[in-house]
């Protein structure tokens, strides 16, 4: 094969120029600055370690009791924990003056199969500030109530860009990665619509599985930048956009999102979000309006109670407008027996025991009596909250936990008469007493306790 060899007169300047621009580059690549295109590479931040958020949300008791439109109508949010209630057969009660009336209501129904998948949308913008550190170990303890669930779990966080942080995996898995040990997107910018896309893509990856998104972020956008082809895919997969806002509401573009897909749009209560909050609006919740029976603006109080079937009983209150009328009488103090002054620990003496052992049968026994001894009219609420110690898997620790915590609670409520609520929580090997370094502390974190909580107003 013949070889050419071109040949072109250059200028000597123009030579010179070539070879120190070319040295300049030889002499970079050498000190391993070869320039390349500018990237930003993922941030990766030190965060502090907060305590896990825990708030004291009375799962027994309404959220948002909107009454502004009295008394026209009333509207308030249920998100529901444990057997799905039977909406259709339940009763709305007003009681006003000591008089019960029956009132009618409509709801509509929130929530996802215990098998959806569930992708994770968080908002890291600037905006956020230190509830990045906050949303990120709220959205780890949301997670740890789904390790029972046959679904998996997908995290995008989003500021500038969105990013994959975490793809599909078991709830297991996901809770085995630190938050803080992963990427974040540059905060200086909210790409929510390219976060949106991301997770409809994540969906579409599963096309036969039930899928739901959760979306956490503090503020809402102008309605303007509503993505209507991104909502229009969403409607089209069957995908329920749920929206968890820290802040004021703006009701702008996520409650039009959350809205037009079918999912809630929740604004971060008084008492804050808590992870059993958070697992029971995505599983089943409820908003429900009523029409007052009592329509007079005389500052009365209206005690207010969805009574649903297997004695399950949800409850809020407000006052109507106008002026409050004086107390007739001054009702007499209530003195409390000495077994429900305190937290009573129940023990559970083995690694894996949930049962109720004879001591702890016994110390049972003797709160049901304190309870049954009061009066039924002051909205009694047993707290009880599952604990384990640090043996063994952290998904597991929580399984027992929660079953010790609901085995207790079937043991009150065949003991028990009256009128009571049951606040059930369960939190694994988090909270222990002690250190946990001997089987004697381990023992005294594998507990229950009880606490009693009265109805504001009691």
């Amino acid at each position: 094969m013949p070889f050419y060899i071109l040949s072109v007169n250059v200028r000597p300047k123009y030579v010179k120029a070539f070879i120190v621009v070319s040295t300049a580059i030889i002499f970079l690549s050498c000190a391993g600055k070869t320039p390349e295109l500018s990237k930003e590479q993922p941030r990766y931040v030190e965060l502090r370690r907060p305590e896990f958020p825990v708030f004291e949300w009375d799962k027994n008791r309404f959220l948002h009791l909107d009454y502004s439109a009295f008394p026209d109508s009333v509207t308030f949010f249920l998100p529901v924990i444990g057997k799905p209630l039977d909406m259709d057969n339940s009763a709305v009660i007003e009681d006003v003056f000591g008089w019960a009336d029956s009132c009618d209501f409509h709801y509509t129904a929130f929530g996802s199969s215990s098998d959806a998948n569930v992708v994770i949308v968080e908002d890291i913008s600037a905006s956020m500030g230190d509830y990045v550190v906050f949303t990120d170990r709220l959205i780890w303890g949301y997670v740890s109530t789904l390790v029972e669930c046959d679904c998996e779990v997908a995290l995008i966080r989003f500021g500038d860009r969105p990013e994959r942080t975490i793809d599909w995996v078991l709830p297991d898995t996901f809770l085995a990665l630190a938050p803080e040990s992963l990427g974040y997107p540059n905060a200086r910018g909210s790409d929510l619509s390219g976060a949106l896309i991301e997770a409809l893509d994540l969906v579409a990856e599963r096309p036969s599985s039930p899928a739901t998104i959760a979306l956490f972020s503090d503020g809402d956008f102008g309605v303007e930048r509503l993505p209507y082809h991104i909502l229009d895919r969403a409607k089209r997969y069957g995908v329920p956009i749920n929206v968890f806002m820290h802040g004021k509401s703006a009701e702008g573009a996520l409650a039009e999102i959350s809205k037009r897909t079918g999912g809630t749009y929740l604004v971060q209560p008084g008492g804050g979000f808590s992870p059993g909050m958070v697992s029971a609006v995505m599983s089943e919740s409820y908003l429900v309006t009523y029409y007052p029976v009592h329509k007079d603006e005389d500052g009365a109080l209206h005690r207010i109670s969805l009574n649903a079937s297997g004695g399950r009983r949800f409850s809020g209150e407000y006052r109507a407008p106008g002026e409050v009328p004086p107390l007739a009488i001054e009702p007499e103090p209530l003195v409390l027996p000495e077994e429900l002054l305190s937290t009573n620990r129940i023990p559970f003496r083995g690694p894996g025991n949930t049962d109720i052992l004879p001591e702890a049968a016994m110390m049972l026994d003797a709160i049901a009596a304190a309870v049954n001894s009061l009066p039924d009219t002051l909205g009694l609420t047993l707290s009880i909250r599952g604990y384990a110690c640090n043996i063994g898997p952290t998904g597991l620790n929580m399984k027992l936990s929660k079953k010790r915590a609901f085995n207790v609670m079937e043991y009150l409520i065949t003991r028990v008469n009256g009128n009571i609520d049951f606040d059930v929580s369960w939190f694994g090997e988090m909270y222990p007493l002690n250190g946990n370094s001997n089987e004697a502390e381990r023992q005294e974190n594998r507990r229950v306790e009880i606490r009693l909580k009265l109805a504001t107003g009691s």
